[in-house]
């Protein structure tokens, strides 16, 4: 009996010609994770409607199986048993199944009902997927008189693929992130702060298929060392759906005393901003991006308002991404968890937004007003100085390189 692990993919198949390079990426993409992680596999072979791994280690399945389900392209991954058979005679397999079967119950004593679910990959079969079900219920409930037969509601499905002179059973299924393979929609640069909303946002975009850069816009402040730090695990939680992952880090004090010379309180959120767009847009061009991500509400904020959102997108050219824009709060958080970024985003930090703005900013700003406002910063030069000075963390799985 051998332990594999069946990944499957769903909106991949609906590629048409172009399926061959998302099967080829999801492919790179699950092999580069395995060897992040220094774990040896046997096999990783396409059966199909899916990729297969052979476990060598079986203590390794549940961090598999939770860590896999983050990887954007797989819809779902299943645990099986490969029970391995010496002809493809369905009688001559009930001594090999019914030793599994007696393995599994004993370490499920909670299991009084169940059923027999049989898919025939062989369909060489002389009997039918139904037959198959019967006839294997048949020897279970001769073999254990105290089950029940439950079609609707049982205890335990006993769910079994047949093919090639082998049956797979199904031990657990775990449902995957979906979407398509980072590295197959170009690349984008996402703004980071340490909320809840933009580590979301940034994942929503691999999930697509983006390969997504990191940027934070970080004050100077006493606290500054724990935002740094805070930061860094939302980088490095980000980095199990994105095994290439980097983070720049923007120096923001120096621009930031600039605008609250000149900026009245009840606009400083937005000029803020916009500039952090403005430096988003740079990285962008020099990383070579196409576009930019931010973790926006509608109007979830004051500066998520309609009007603010015009306003600050205005203040550059390559396109917003906005995957969120359309979320509650509620509808994030759960995201959040799913993703495993809740838990670092809800501990304390310094957002550098929020220093010296007012408590009743602005909700329907005016563009020109906005743009009076930043012909008093000298803006042409100080945005370059600030990316020239970024911190650059390149991340592997285990801990990040500094540049």
């Amino acid at each position: 009996m051998e332990k594999i692990l069946s990944i499957f993919y769903d909106e991949i198949a609906l590629k048409g010609r172009n399926k061959k390079m998302f099967l080829k990426q999801l492919r790179y993409n699950i092999v580069d994770f395995l060897r992040a992680w220094n774990i040896n596999v046997n096999v990783l072979s396409f059966q199909g409607s899916h990729y297969q791994i052979l476990i060598n280690d079986e203590s390794r399945v549940p961090f598999l199986m939770e860590n896999l389900a983050l990887i954007p392209g797989i819809n779902h991954i299943d645990h099986n048993d490969l029970l391995v058979l010496t002809n493809n005679d369905v009688h001559e397999s009930r001594a090999v199944l019914l030793t599994w079967i007696r393995e599994y119950l004993a370490s499920h004593s909670s299991v009084k009902s169940f059923r027999v679910t049989c898919r025939r990959a062989d369909k060489t079969l002389p009997l039918s997927s139904m037959e198959i079900n019967a006839l294997i219920g048949h020897w279970i409930l001769t073999e254990f008189p105290s089950l029940k037969v439950d079609l609707h509601t049982p205890d335990w499905e006993m769910k079994l693929v047949w093919r090639d002179n082998s049956i797979s059973i199904n031990r657990e299924r775990r449902e995957g992130m979906g979407g398509l393979p980072v590295g197959t929609a170009g690349r984008v640069v996402a703004l980071l702060s340490g909320g809840i909303d933009s580590p979301v946002a940034a994942a929503m975009l691999m999930k697509r298929g983006a390969e997504v850069i990191l940027c934070h816009c970080q004050n100077q402040s006493i606290n500054m060392d724990a935002v740094q730090d805070k930061i860094q695990q939302l980088a490095a939680r980000l980095q199990h759906i994105n095994v290439h992952l980097s983070l720049y880090i923007l120096p923001f004090d120096e621009l930031q005393k600039e605008i609250i010379k000149v900026v009245p309180a009840d606009y400083r959120m937005i000029v803020y901003k916009r500039q952090m767009l403005r430096l988003g847009e740079l990285l962008a061009k020099k990383v070579k991006a196409k576009a930019l991500v931010t973790g926006d509400s509608l109007s979830q904020v004051a500066s998520q308002t309609l009007d603010n959102v015009a306003t600050i997108y205005q203040a550059v050219d390559l396109p917003i991404l906005s995957p969120l824009i359309g979320l509650n709060k509620n509808e994030i958080v759960t995201f959040a968890k799913k993703f495993g970024t809740f838990d670092i985003s809800i501990l304390p930090y310094g957002d550098c937004c929020s220093l010296l703005i007012s408590a009743h900013p602005h909700t329907r700003s005016k563009i020109a007003e906005v743009l009076a406002l930043e012909e008093a910063l000298n803006l042409n030069e100080l945005l370059p100085q600030i990316l020239e000075q970024a911190q650059i963390f390149h991340y592997d799985i285990n801990n990040y390189e500094r540049n």
